[in-house]
């Protein structure tokens, strides 16, 4: 998928003997497309222009690691974070998912970049964290929208007391903008 994606196309053209081609992941005929949305190849295009596939899931895991150790250290202390952080590598799911090709490399990275921008949020009040939020569950929800949704309903609870608290309902306006864009891209 990400490789169809990089070369500029949706989709690929229909393979002459597609019995041969067939997989879980794509769909053969009549054309040659995923079965899964676009999130995730979006975000492997980087390494396949490069041509080094394998970066992007290491670029990821590197940031979900250095965001696990920041929003603990912002939480608690750098210990505690150190400590979050060293579990977190040796778990086993870690080592299992990601440093592959799967979407839960993408995912963690996201849900990870929007607790950390809605704790900055929290800090700060400033509506740039409010657009990482919304561009971390955007791409996320282009990924797996299902789990992006079930990660969206708790932030969205603690973002719109806080808006409406301070009735600072014009802050919502860029995040709801990329939204509707990363909606668009689904649609």
């Amino acid at each position: 998928q990400a490789k169809t994606y990089a070369s500029g196309a949706w989709t690929a053209p229909g393979r002459p003997l597609p019995e041969f081609f067939e997989q879980y992941h794509v769909f053969v005929t009549p054309i040659l497309t995923s079965k899964y949305p676009p999130g995730h190849a979006f975000v492997l295009i980087p390494g396949l222009w490069l041509g080094l596939p394998g970066l992007m899931p290491m670029l990821l895991v590197g940031l979900c690691g250095a965001l696990v150790f920041e929003v603990a250290r912002r939480l608690a202390n750098p210990w505690v974070a150190l400590l979050t952080w060293f579990l977190w590598m040796t778990a086993s799911g870690i080592m299992d998912f990601e440093p592959g090709y799967l979407s839960e490399t993408s995912t963690s990275a996201l849900w990870m970049l929007g607790w950390y921008a809605l704790l900055r949020w929290t800090e700060t009040e400033q509506p740039k964290w409010l657009a990482w939020i919304a561009f971390s569950i955007g791409l996320g929800f282009l990924s797996r929208p299902v789990t992006m949704v079930v990660f969206a309903l708790p932030i969205a609870v603690v973002v719109l007391r806080r808006i409406a608290r301070r009735r600072a309902w014009t802050e919502l306006r860029l995040p709801i903008g990329i939204g509707v864009a990363f909606l668009g891209i689904w649609m």
